[in-house]
């Protein structure tokens, strides 16, 4: 049997790693586990034990760990890593295998992130279909490229709760989901101006991604939470919280979802809803330099609208 070292940093890669963890696992292969960020408590709600943990953020909360002397320690047959944001662990375990000759696999949860490993070559890329496998052909044409699907793309059943939550909702009016990232400042002002023009009844329902809610914005004493609900003041009781629930969910039960270039919009997609893809030149810019894409994914294969001007 082999012994398989698995390194993730966020939920997107937990999301693509848990289940070959757990498939190995049934297998009878042994995991050793390294994980940072939000996908140590993923791993943990799995029951898969890890070897190392790190902080929830690295750059707040800086750690070592010798990823030299962790590799020669476990002797791994394989290195298969997910493709956070900012990549930290993820791309330094890469580096160190493919100096030692270790095969390496990287596992993409969004199109083109395996760009994040630079010069540093797979021997095989998981990624999530035959536009993934393009786009990953180009940065890797020596790579061994597979597709095992997109993790944003599944059945999304709605605890009792949620849909109660929705269903209420929808009796006021169309229900907008904005799920919000990194460039969320810009996304605000656009979301803002256009429902300003909206003239069917609706709801919005927000989420902001948990890596961004609590973060000051550069040149500014607010936070992107605290900018949200200031800009959305106005709007009163028109803007509603959803209970405990994922991003998924929302989703699955918003009539609209809107983004920037979320992994949510496929889920939405996917659910028989409406996706709509905000591009400020901030977000633009934000998706290039995370994936090295000039086009939001989604919108290239036709399956959801871009916004660009309020409408």
């Amino acid at each position: 049997m082999a012994k398989i070292l698995l390194v993730s940093k966020d939920v997107g890669g937990s999301k693509v790693l848990i289940p070959i963890a757990l498939e190995s696992t049934q297998n009878g292969h042994n995991n050793v586990i390294i994980t940072e960020g939000f996908a140590s408590a993923r791993f943990e709600q799995e029951n898969l034990k890890t070897y190392f943990k790190g902080t929830t953020d690295f750059l707040k909360e800086p750690f070592n760990i010798d990823v030299a002397a962790a590799l020669d320690v476990q002797n791994p047959d394989i290195v298969v890593v997910s493709l956070g944001y900012p990549i930290h662990l993820e791309f330094e375990f890469a580096a160190k295998a493919v100096e030692k000759r270790i095969p390496l696999v990287a596992v993409e949860d969004y199109w083109s992130v395996s760009a994040r490993l630079q010069h540093v070559v797979p021997d095989l890329i998981l990624t999530l279909d035959e536009y993934g496998k393009c786009l990953a052909k180009r940065q890797f044409p020596r790579a061994h490229i597979e597709i095992a699907g997109n993790s944003g793309v599944s059945k999304i059943i709605p605890r009792k709760e949620t849909a109660a939550f929705f269903e209420d909702a929808r009796k006021h009016g169309r229900i907008y989901a904005f799920i919000g990232g990194y460039n969320t400042a810009c996304d605000i002002e656009l979301l803002v101006k256009s429902l300003e023009q909206t003239r069917v009844n609706w709801r919005l329902v927000p989420r902001l991604h948990p890596k961004c809610e609590n973060v000051v914005m550069p040149g500014s004493k607010e936070t992107y939470g605290e900018l949200f609900k200031r800009l959305t003041a106005p709007f009163g009781d028109r803007v509603l919280y959803a209970p405990q629930c994922t991003t998924g969910e929302i989703a699955a039960c918003a009539d609209i979802t809107v983004s920037s270039f979320s992994t949510v919009l496929a889920t939405a997609v996917y659910s028989g809803k409406t996706a709509v893809s905000l591009q400020t030149h901030d977000s633009v810019a934000e998706l290039k330099k995370q994936t090295q894409l000039n086009e939001v994914p989604v919108v290239a294969l036709g399956c959801a609208h871009k916004v660009e001007y309020p409408c």
